[in-house]
């Protein structure tokens, strides 16, 4: 019975360790995934502050632009308002 008793074991012994490796294999596939899913984020975070930073280049273009319309539209209403007076004059 000794020898059948130590071959039950060792069977029973490999099941386990089967049942462990598996258990490791899922572990790091799901180590994988994770890591992929965190690179993929960091990928959209990166993408995210890249067009941010060019919404907020093109708000300064475009308030940059507003600004010196007004300073043109200003300087021709002077002009204008010269003129008239000048006419009128």
């Amino acid at each position: 019975h000794a020898l059948e008793d130590t071959v039950a074991h060792r069977a029973d012994l490999e099941r386990e360790l089967a049942l462990e490796e598996r258990r490791l294999k899922d572990a790091a596939r799901a180590i994988a995934d994770r890591r992929e899913g965190l690179a993929r984020l960091s990928g959209q975070v990166g993408a995210a502050r890249s067009r941010a930073a060019s919404a907020q280049a093109e708000i300064e273009r475009l308030a940059e632009a507003r600004d010196a319309s007004g300073e043109r539209a200003a300087a021709a209403q002077k002009e204008y308002e010269a003129l008239q007076a000048e006419v009128d004059g």
